[in-house]
């Protein structure tokens, strides 16, 4: 789980990450347990830098919240993340 989540934050990666990512949720999802699972599965999302990754990633976590009790921190949370670094980039 580590590697993912730090090629995941290059953006020369990060595109295969994610595309990765979304093709193994079930099983990043069924392999973690507790809140560690929660947290890896929902906070994929945190480096995304687009509001069209953020409208997938979102809609990736919201079509399995059923499997992920008590999401929606992390969730919000990585959102936030994500409102921030488009601010930032629109800055430049």
């Amino acid at each position: 789980m580590t590697d993912i989540f730090s090629v995941r934050s290059r953006s020369s990666l990060a595109a295969t990450a994610w595309q990765w990512a979304q093709q193994k949720f079930d099983s990043i999802v069924d392999s973690s347990s507790g809140i560690l699972g929660i947290r890896a599965a929902t906070g994929l999302g945190g480096s995304f830098c687009t509001a069209e990754r953020a409208n997938e990633y979102e809609s990736l976590i919201l079509s399995n919240m059923d499997r992920l009790p008590g999401f929606e921190r992390t969730l919000a949370q990585a959102l936030e993340q994500i409102e921030l670094c488009i601010a930032l980039g629109k800055i430049d």
